[in-house]
């Protein structure tokens, strides 16, 4: 029996500028055969320079992906960047980080969680509302559209996060990256491909 996540996580001022941090989504459905994950990793000034997409056997349920979401992210963070942040739409993923000993049925995969947050000093994760986390949410949901194993890091360049992101920066990282993704497909598992935005 998995605990029940009380809605009152206060969503405090660090949502409002998101900078250096990594935003991160996973994706699961009954009938799909992978689950998904997509992760961002924005810097101090808030611009987006990596992100990555990656799909794997379907998982026992969504909060699985999440999970497994958060443990590819911070494994993606410690080899390409400095970052310690991570975000979140799901509370029940910052309650598992929190009190692990409530969640036992995730009790492997929390472990591994914990073995990678010694390499972070200062690890944190905050919960962002779902409308600041739509790259990762399309990441994520582009994953399981495949329909073999999939493993894609984008390099981004000169692509601005301001504090709502404009529609059109946001339409041109779903076009170019599912482009990417669609060549990643016809090749086999690609890591990493550079994508410019003007």
């Amino acid at each position: 029996l998995q605990p029940v996540v009380q809605d009152n996580i206060p969503e405090i001022a660090q949502v409002i500028r998101l900078g250096n941090i990594c935003l991160l989504d996973g994706s699961w459905t009954s009938s799909a055969h992978f689950s998904g994950c997509g992760w961002v990793w924005m810097d101090s000034a808030g611009n987006i320079q990596l992100m990555g997409t990656k799909n794997f056997t379907r998982r026992e349920s969504a909060l699985h992906s999440e999970v497994e979401a958060l443990r590819w992210a911070m494994e993606n963070m410690l080899q390409h960047s400095t970052c310690q942040s991570f975000g979140t739409d799901c509370k029940e993923l910052i309650a598992m980080i929190k009190d692990p000993q409530d969640w036992p049925s995730f009790a492997t995969e929390l472990e591994r969680i914990e073995t990678l947050q010694i390499c972070f000093p200062d690890f944190s994760i905050i919960h962002v509302p779902r409308a600041r986390n739509q790259i990762s949410d399309f990441l994520a949901k582009t994953a399981i559209s495949f329909h073999r194993e999939l493993l894609l890091l984008v390099v981004l360049f000169r692509l601005s996060c301001e504090k709502h992101m404009k529609g059109l920066e946001f339409l041109q990282v779903k076009e170019r990256t599912a482009a990417c993704a669609e060549s990643a497909e016809a090749a086999g598992q690609l890591s990493p491909l550079s994508l410019a935005l003007s």
